[in-house]
């Protein structure tokens, strides 16, 4: 027989066994009764309050859940309430993947650094850590986050967001000098205020991107700048009269790209919003 037909004849022995395997493990589960009902769940919250010297500076790293960010009444302290959960098939699993969940809080000066490890999912369990931040209002805020929604709320400073997959929401919030959101998979919305015209000696920008999601902006009706709006596969529509308005499909087709000056936008002012797939939309707020 020749060598060729001998690994032939070995493959399809393996894989049968395989299929075997699969079946016996598929049967004794489903004899079982595994689902995602009866995994084993471990839960644990743990709060950590330091003190930072104003005007703060964040910065979150987390691998899987959830991060909330919102302004809280006192000044120069920062509260990280973190809730570690993991999940198992197999009994007590979930509790020692839970011991394996680590939150770090970084205090140093006006930085504070919160820095969160978790353990590579398996097929038979995983585990996650939602974070709550409370910070003082005056704040500059930097997360980036794998998978999970991250919402900013009532924060006065510069923005960065570095998102895979889930959606970024920004609410009641202020820019400073710079706003810079790139997601993966997710929409963004951003509901707040600009800077004053006059306020700032180097030129704002904001920066909204995903991949895939809509893109909702909302700002004072007064407010002043150049919007540079795009999408590959969706409308963009702007509520806002636009001056010097130029407007089409990737530079030349009608409805998909719109670029002009809001109530007379100022020199360094712009918000460039871009999506490959999804809506963009923007308006004053309500």
């Amino acid at each position: 027989m020749e060598k060729a037909t001998c690994v032939v004849i070995v493959l399809i022995v393996l894989l049968i066994a395989a299929c075997v395997v699969g079946c016996l493990v598929a049967g004794v589960v489903g004899y079982v009764g595994f689902s995602a009902d009866n995994w084993t769940q471990a839960q644990e919250t743990v709060a950590t309050e330091v003190s930072v010297d104003p005007p703060a500076a964040l910065q979150v790293r987390n691998p899987v859940g959830t991060v909330t960010v919102r302004s809280g009444p006192a000044e120069g302290r920062v509260v990280v309430e973190a809730t570690k959960e993991a999940r198992s098939m197999w009994g007590r699993s979930s509790e020692r993947m839970l011991e394996q969940l680590d939150v770090r809080v970084e205090p140093k000066g006006s930085n504070v650094m919160v820095d969160v490890r978790v353990p590579e999912a398996s097929g038979t369990g995983f585990g996650r850590v939602n974070l709550v931040i409370t910070v003082p209002t005056d704040t500059d805020v930097e997360v980036v986050n794998e998978t999970g929604h991250v919402t900013i709320l009532g924060i006065e400073g510069d923005i960065r967001v570095q998102s895979e997959t889930g959606s970024v929401r920004m609410e009641d919030v202020t820019v400073v000098a710079s706003c810079d959101v790139m997601n993966a998979t997710g929409s963004i919305s951003f509901e707040g205020r600009l800077p004053d015209p006059g306020s700032l000696d180097e030129p704002l920008e904001v920066l909204l991107r995903t991949e895939t999601g809509d893109i909702d902006f909302s700002v004072p009706s007064d407010s002043q700048f150049t919007l540079d709006a795009e999408s590959e596969t969706g409308n963009v529509r702007s509520e806002f009269e636009l001056q010097d308005l130029q407007s089409g499909r990737h530079r030349g087709e009608v409805g998909r790209w719109l670029k002009g000056g809001v109530n007379r936008e100022p020199n360094g002012r712009t918000v460039v919003l871009r999506t490959e797939t999804g809506d963009v939309s923007v308006g004053p707020l309500p």
